[in-house]
């Protein structure tokens, strides 16, 4: 009997995906959790044959979280769901041990062809992340660009580009004011930007906010 783990902290979207999971996949057991630490948890006390890791916060790409749980779990399965495009998380979640990316807004067919898929043993790619993954491998292309960034820097860019102010983010990344000032710069640098306009555009046509 495959065991699936739904970590979905927006409790209709956990309804819907766990409904359509137990629909569509014979005998499958759902464990739900709306807590990324609860998550930890829950792997510590059974083995699950796959995680969805669907906890969307506003700045919180939630790509260090999977590297924890690969970290002390390397072998359970992630697909993770995010409100970002996959073409800017879809390739960072897989690089670090994701089995597999879907955004929010994939039809839920979609969806349960990668838990499926992942429940077999394989990874999934849409259509879409294949295809952006061949373009960023032929051509430089504006999500190259992206890619200069670190994880880090790509959090601080969302929070930025949300309109917190530093000591906000400060606060929300435990990291300290100075340290915010220089991610800030190195952002800047890297994305050769110089002022918050055009760094705040940048995330509404790359869909990072």
């Amino acid at each position: 009997m495959p065991k699936v783990l739904v970590a979905d902290n927006y409790p209709l979207s956990r309804f819907g995906l766990c409904t359509s999971i137990q629909a569509h996949i014979p005998n499958v057991e759902v464990i739900e959790t709306s807590c990324p630490l609860a998550v930890i948890d829950l792997l510590k006390e059974r083995s699950f044959n796959l995680l969805i890791l669907a906890v969307s916060n506003p700045g919180n790409n939630n790509i260090d979280l999977i590297k924890k749980i690969k970290l002390a779990h390397p072998k359970v399965p992630i697909l993770l769901m995010c409100i970002y495009p996959e073409s800017i998380y879809g390739y960072r979640a897989m690089s670090v041990g994701a089995s597999g990316y879907v955004n929010r807004e994939t039809p839920i067919n979609d969806v349960i062809t990668a838990v499926k898929s992942i429940l077999k043993g394989e990874s999934y790619i849409s259509s879409t992340l294949a295809k952006n993954i061949i373009t960023r491998i032929n051509k430089r292309s504006k999500t190259r660009s992206i890619e200069l960034l670190s994880n880090r820097e790509l959090q601080i860019l969302q929070l930025m580009a949300g309109g917190k102010k530093p000591n906000s983010i400060a606060a929300e990344t435990n990291l300290s004011l100075s340290t915010i000032g220089t991610y800030r710069q190195r952002i800047f640098s890297k994305l050769d930007m110089r002022t918050d306009a055009e760094l705040t555009r940048f995330a509404i046509d790359n869909s990072l906010i």
